[in-house]
Order: C-alpha cells, then sequence, then structure tokens
C-alpha cells in the first residue's frame, strides 16, 4: 500500500528571517515545501531592526529611546502560529500571535538577573503608549508560545552566538527620541 503523499505548500520570501523558520518546521513536520527568493545568491543572515533594537536594548548607547512597550514574541513561536493558522484557522480571520507587551526599563531589568554583564540602555524618555491586545484566537487553536523569560533569554544567546554583542551598535533611527523636549 503506497504512503499518502506528503502535502505541499510554497512560502514566498523563504529567503527572510520569518520564513526562513516557517520551512524549517515545515520541514519537520513532513511537509514538501516550494520556496521562492528573491536572488539565491543575496541569502546571507540580514539582521531585521527589531534584532538591531534589541541589540542595542542590551548594549546600551548614546541615542534616547522611548520606553515604550513592546509586544514580544520568539521567532518560532511566530512559525508554529503561522502553520496553526494555516492547518486549523479560519479564512478571512485575523490572529494576533504575541506574548504581553513590557517596556524597556521592565526589560532590561529582567535581562540583568539573567545576564548582569552587558551595559543596557539607560537613556529612555518615558511614553505614554500602550497597545491592547490579545493572542486568544491562537491559544484557543491550540498555539503554546514560549515564556517571555525564554524567548529574553533565546534572544541574547541568539545575538552571544552571532557574535552581534561583541561589536558596536546604533539604535535605529526609526527608534531615536526627539532630542527637543
Amino acid at each position: 500500500m503506497a504512503s499518502p503523499p506528503q502535502p505541499r505548500v510554497c512560502v514566498t520570501g523563504a529567503g527572510g528571517f520569518i520564513a526562513s523558520w516557517l520551512v524549517k518546521l515545515l520541514l519537520s513536520r513532513g511537509y514538501a515545501v516550494h520556496a521562492t527568493v528573491r536572488d539565491p545568491k543575496r541569502l546571507p543572515e540580514v539582521i531585521n531592526t527589531s534584532i538591531k533594537v534589541f541589540q542595542y536594548i542590551i548594549k546600551g548607547g548614546s541615542e534616547k529611546m522611548n520606553n515604550k512597550f513592546w509586544p514580544l514574541v520568539h521567532v518560532q513561536d511566530i512559525a508554529d502560529a503561522l502553520l496553526l493558522v494555516y492547518e486549523k484557522g479560519e479564512p478571512s480571520q485575523r490572529y494576533i500571535g504575541a506574548l504581553e507587551q513590557m517596556d524597556i526599563k521592565d526589560m532590561v531589568a529582567l535581562l540583568k538577573t539573567r545576564f548582569p554583564n552587558y551595559d543596557y540602555v539607560d537613556k529612555t524618555v518615558d511614553v505614554d503608549y500602550k497597545l491592547t491586545f490579545t493572542a486568544d484566537k491562537l491559544r484557543n487553536l491550540g498555539w503554546k508560545p514560549r515564556s517571555l523569560e525564554e524567548t529574553l533569554a533565546d534572544g541574547v544567546e541568539f545575538l552571544e552566538e552571532a557574535g552581534l554583542l561583541r561589536e558596536p551598535c546604533r539604535l535605529p533611527y526609526l527608534y531615536h527620541m526627539n532630542t527637543v523636549e
């Protein structure tokens, strides 16, 4: 008796940060993956803006930044959520894949308990900005994201292994605090 064919999927932008994690997950779950990339010769790892900001939060620097709330989520949890929505989600629905929000000062305090040897950002300006959202629809599909602590620890360990905490970094312009007060 022949085994059933592997389910086939196409992932566009498979060389991107999130899509590359999704491809790995799909392959591990037995999917036949067809992927599109812009130019296979240009696939070196690209560090996205969120990673650059996280790098700056850990290393610190001279620029001021808003002490605003960040919705946090592990990239592998996003890949899990994408596959879960593909397999079980309803058409025309929106699913929010993020854990709780945390402002930068609280994030630094939490990071210092596990990784005390970094300088961390210390020039922040408090802002009154917080979004309200819930990931309940994803959780109802069976989504089980990692804890906030594990997400942050994995982020720091990724930066350490990639050597990105040894080199100078700058806060991306989009996150600069207006210097006029």
